[in-house]
This record gives C-alpha cells, structure tokens and sequence, in this order.
C-alpha cells in the first residue's frame, strides 16, 4: 500500500465496467493512451442494443483472457533468460557475471504494447460528433470503429474493406490485423495532415526529448553554418567587384582632390 500512484491507476482500471457507455464525463479516461473498440449502438433499438452489448462484452472477455495468456507467456520467456544467465555465470564461476544475472528485473510495465479498452456510444444521441470526428452516419445502423486517440487515427474497415460490425469474429479479426498486423488495415485521419505532422511532432518530442533536442540544435547549427558560409561568398564577391586602384591614388581614388598643375 506505500506505492500509492500504483494503487491509483489499479483503482482507475478497475471502477469502471467492462464495456462502459462513452460520456462526456469519462471520454478523456477512456480514449486517452489507449486504443479502444467503440461499438456505435442505436439505445432506442431494445432487442439490437442487448445483443449488441453481449457482442460487445464477449469480445472483450476473449480479448482480455488472450492478453493475460500472452502476458503470462512473455513473463515465462524472460524469466527463463534470466535463469539461463544465471546458470552460464556459475558454469563459468563468474562471480561478476553471476550479480549481474541476479539483479536483473523483469519489469512487465514497459512491454511497448498499448491497452486495448471497449466501449460503446449512443449513436443517436451523438450522432453529431460521429459524423464530424469519423465521417460516418451513425443513422444507417450500428457499426464499431476502433480509434487510437493519441494518434488521431482510426479504423472502421475490416481487411476485406466492409464496415467492422458488432460482431466478435469480426472484431476479434480486425484487433488482430491493427494490433499484431501494422498497415495490414490502412489507417483514417481523424484530423488534416497538418495537423497530423504537428501532433506527431509534439508526440515524438515528448516521447524521445534528448534526441529531439539533439535533432534541434543540429539543425540550427546547420542553418546558422550554411548563412555564415554565404555571407562570407557575399563578402568575398563584392571585395573582388571592386575597382583596382593604385595605393598613390590615395583614400578617394584617382578623381579625388588631385593637385592641377
């Protein structure tokens, strides 16, 4: 219980449902950092909202069970490397090799891999935001689209190019070829190239500040390198375009206050 930040983000984890509807409320919580499947339901439509959120959980349940199967798997391979170290250390007698064996930490926390959440949103209700942020018609009947919000990327197409229903093969089918599969499914933008290149500057920057900032000052120094070569051509051009003139002819030149005889 001392690891209080720890806790916090157990507790944020685990307070909200399996699938929970998508407010204004808790959108930041849900979308922020994550890659998340977001069923668009018609809640007016009794018998094809239920099934719809069965579709839903059950994708979710077989997700999470795959995840934990993988996460155990990939915990198994490291700690069997670790072992193998420690082994070839006292094969070795290798006292320093040996303490290093042993400090190593298998730290789960930094797998690279983003988590993937469920949701659902009321396709009437913000019928709107849909069309505005995904350009799709929520009116036409329920789909899922699966969004990487610090991207601003989305999917809403399976592999064959049809719309990704609420259905879990096809969900499961398309998770696969977005998570495990890069570019297998082409990304949309959810914003203009411009404003794609600014985020994915800021992302970068954020994500890797020493060599960006490495990156920074070799570009000024670059630029501040290529205008001080020109400046000096510049210099060196309009020395040579001067006129020649003779050291007798004096600080004016030769028309300048010269003595008539």
């Amino acid at each position: 219980m001392r690891d209080v930040p720890r806790v916090l983000d157990w507790m944020k984890s685990v307070w909200l449902p399996l699938v929970p509807e998508l407010t204004a409320m808790n959108a930041r919580q849900i979308m922020d950092g994550k890659i998340v499947v977001l069923g668009i339901l018609n809640r007016k439509n009794a018998d094809g909202f239920q099934g719809a959120l069965r579709e839903l959980k059950s994708a979710a349940n077989e997700w999470m069970d795959r995840q934990i199967q993988e996460f155990q798997l990939e915990r198994k391979k490291l700690r069997d490397a670790k072992q193998m170290r420690i082994e070839e250390a006292e094969d070795r007698d290798d006292e320093r090799a040996l303490r290093s064996a042993k400090t190593i930490r298998i730290d789960m926390n930094n797998s690279g891999k983003k988590e993937v959440a469920f949701a659902w949103v009321d396709g009437v209700f913000w019928q709107r935001w849909i069309r505005t942020t995904f350009g799709i018609d929520s009116t036409l009947g329920d789909r899922v689209i699966i969004n990487d919000q610090d991207s601003r990327q989305y999917w809403d197409n399976t592999v064959t190019g049809n719309y990704i229903m609420v259905s879990r093969t096809a969900i499961s089918e398309s998770l696969d070829k977005i998570i495990y599969g890069r570019n297998v499914i082409k990304p949309k933008l959810a914003v203009s190239i411009f404003e794609k290149a600014l985020l994915d500057i800021r992302v970068t920057f954020v994500e890797h500040p020493y060599l960006s900032s490495g990156c920074v000052v070799g570009v000024l120094f670059g630029l501040f390198t290529i205008f001080k070569g020109r400046f000096r051509r510049r210099a060196g051009y309009f020395k040579l375009d001067e006129p020649k003139g003779s050291f007798k002819d004096g600080i004016l030149g030769q028309n300048g206050y010269t003595k008539a005889d």
